[in-house]
C-alpha cells in the first residue's frame, strides 16, 4: 500500500481521494491552494458564439448566467459537474486546452463571433493559443482566483519527514509551484527525493522539475482517469 498525498483545494478533492483509496492506497490532504470565486456579473452575451468552461470551479457562475451561448467543457469531468448544475453542454473537449481549442477549430468559424472563456484570475495558454491561431477572437473573463495555502499542514510535513509519503497528486503547474515552495518553506525539500510525483500533465510535470523527486510521472490524458492510472501504477 503506498501513502497519498492529494494537493487538490479541498472542493474538489474526494473523485482523487475516493480512486486512491479503491486502488488500496492510504491518503493524506495538503491542499496547496483554495479556491474564491470572484463576484462577476452577468456579462453581455452579444456577439458571443460559445462560451468555453475549462474547470469545475467555474460551474457555479455559468449557472447562474444561464441563459448563455452554447457551453462547451475542457473535459469529461467538468462535463458532469456541469451536468449536475444543469448547465447544457454541446461539445467536450479530451481533457486540455488544446484539445477543446482544436475541437473548436473544427466545428465552429471564426466569422460566427466571440469565444468567451470563464476562467481562472490565471490561465495556461494552451487554449488561448489554439484559438487565436486559428483565426477565432478569444476573450477570458475571470470567475474564480487560486489562492496559496500560508503552510504545509503539520502532518503532512511530519509524513514527509519521516519519509512516510510515497506519491504527491499535481494537477497544475500553479499547485506544483507551490507545493514547492511550502516544502521548501517547512526545510523539507530534500525529502521529494523520496517521493513520486503523479503529474496530471506535461506542464505540470515541468513546473516540478526544479526540484528532485525519485521520479515524476506523467498522466496518459489530462484528466481524471489518466490519474487513476497513475495511481493505479503505484505498487501496493
Amino acid at each position: 500500500m503506498a501513502t497519498v498525498l492529494v494537493t487538490r483545494p479541498a472542493e474538489v478533492r474526494e473523485r482523487t481521494a475516493a480512486t486512491a483509496r479503491r486502488l488500496g492506497h492510504a491518503v493524506m490532504f495538503a491542499p496547496v491552494m483554495t479556491i474564491r470565486a470572484l463576484d462577476v456579473p452577468r456579462p453581455d452575451f452579444t456577439g458571443v458564439q460559445a462560451l468555453l468552461v475549462t474547470s469545475r470551479q467555474a460551474v457555479g457562475t455559468v449557472a447562474a448566467w444561464q441563459p448563455t451561448p452554447p457551453v462547451w467543457a475542457v473535459g469529461d469531468g467538468t462535463k458532469a459537474a456541469l451536468d449536475e448544475a444543469g448547465v447544457p453542454v454541446v461539445g467536450v473537449g479530451a481533457g486540455d486546452g488544446v484539445s477543446l481549442g482544436r475541437l473548436l477549430a473544427e466545428h465552429l468559424a471564426p466569422a460566427r463571433g466571440l469565444l468567451l472563456h470563464a476562467s481562472g484570475a490565471v490561465t495556461a495558454h494552451g487554449l488561448q493559443s489554439t484559438l487565436q491561431a486559428a483565426g477565432f477572437a478569444y476573450r477570458a473573463i475571470a470567475v474564480y482566483r487560486a489562492v496559496g495555502v500560508p503552510a504545509l499542514p503539520p502532518a503532512v510535513a511530519d509524513a514527509l519527514d519521516r519519509g512516510v509519503v510515497d506519491a504527491v497528486t499535481l494537477h497544475s503547474p500553479e499547485s506544483a509551484k507551490r507545493l514547492l515552495e511550502l516544502v521548501e518553506a517547512a526545510g523539507l525539500g530534500e525529502r521529494l527525493s523520496a517521493v513520486t510525483g503523479l503529474c496530471l500533465s506535461e506542464n505540470v510535470a515541468m513546473a516540478a522539475r526544479s526540484r528532485r523527486w525519485r521520479e515524476l510521472r506523467v498522466a496518459s490524458q489530462p484528466d481524471e482517469r489518466g490519474m487513476g492510472g497513475l495511481l493505479e501504477a503505484l505498487p501496493l
